[in-house]
């Protein structure tokens, strides 16, 4: 509606001019318009033109020669070019939008007040990696701040479970059947429950924008809830197929053990008739609970998954709406 009102409907760019115009009834606002270094106040930031790369200048700028600055404080040797050398002010404004509307406007032509030019960085690429590696963590310390929490916690979930089982559970006998297959599946459920509990909340629109609103913004990034639900579940899906290897072992072993030993294990399931072997593996994962709810579940995860990569969202999102 504001390109139609302003007769840009028609365009497929805009120009800077072409933007000022469309906002001729915010001009106060947008003459306020500044960059915002977090950490810095705004009156240094104005002060110091070396922070600066632009502003609006409300008087027309003449061409004049190239005045290069050096920044002392900057990073980076910067060099500005500055075309300040000002013309006395010019009201109306330029010829092409007089002819667009048919009217004279009563606006001036907004012109970029600085010009940064970036000279050849001479120090070397360890250097370079290294700031920026600085400016990476400046610019997404609360984002590392949460992943780095999330983690924790998974990991913690994780390293709790295998703990217990690789050090408290031998009353249990089931260490001396299987050990590494018992403690991969058991602290990769904890972590994966953890993950596909709190991956709901990532997608709480109406939760996040009331947060938002809170001073928890100042820590967490709720704008990146998005790419946050994608981490959660491509984290998810490793723990996933590891969670699933560690039962393979399992049944694996079960398969293969005598029945006086799966006897003891499993006392509601077997009991010690003389006979050599169990049942066979297909026996653990189609004619029991927990194998069979975990077949359900894996067959429930691919097909989320599928329907949620980018070619099916792009062709049917309904269908990843659904699933």
């Amino acid at each position: 509606s504001m390109f139609r009102e302003s007769g840009f409907q028609d365009k497929e760019e805009l120009t800077w001019e072409d933007f000022h115009f469309m906002l001729r009834d915010h001009d106060s606002e947008l003459r306020f318009t500044q960059l915002c270094v977090k950490g810095v106040e705004v009156p240094e930031v104005i002060k110091d033109l070396c922070r600066r790369a632009s502003y609006i200048s409300q008087e027309k700028i003449c061409p004049s020669p190239r005045v290069s600055a050096r920044c002392p404080h900057s990073n980076a040797d910067v060099e500005w070019t500055a075309q300040r050398l000002k013309c006395p002010m010019d009201t109306d404004p330029p010829q092409e939008i007089r002819r667009r509307f048919g009217k004279k406007v009563t606006s001036f032509q907004p012109l970029l007040f600085t010009e940064a030019h970036r000279e050849k960085f001479q120090r070397s690429r360890r250097h370079q990696t290294l700031q920026q590696f600085k400016r990476f963590i400046e610019n997404y310390r609360r984002h590392i701040g949460c992943v780095a929490v999330f983690y924790a916690i998974a990991g913690g979930l994780f390293l709790e479970r295998a703990y217990y089982y690789a050090y408290r559970a031998h009353h249990t006998g089931i260490m001396d059947t299987t050990r590494v297959g018992i403690i991969l599946s058991r602290g990769t459920a904890a972590s994966i429950s953890f993950m596909f509990s709190y991956i709901l909340l990532t997608m709480c629109r109406n939760l996040i924008t009331f947060l938002r609103e809170t001073f928890l913004h100042r820590y967490v990034p709720f704008d990146a809830a998005v790419d946050f639900h994608r981490l959660i579940a491509s984290t998810a899906i490793i723990l996933t197929v590891l969670h699933s290897a560690g039962h393979v072992v399992n049944v694996y072993l079960f398969s293969i053990s005598p029945l006086s030993v799966l006897s003891c294990l499993f006392p509601g399931l077997f009991h010690d008739d003389g006979s050599e072997f169990p049942q066979k593996y297909y026996w653990w994962f189609f004619q029991t609970v927990p194998g069979l709810t975990g077949v359900l579940l894996l067959l429930v995860l691919a097909i989320m998954y599928v329907f949620a990569s980018h070619h099916f969202r792009r062709h049917s999102f309904r269908g990843f709406w659904l699933t």
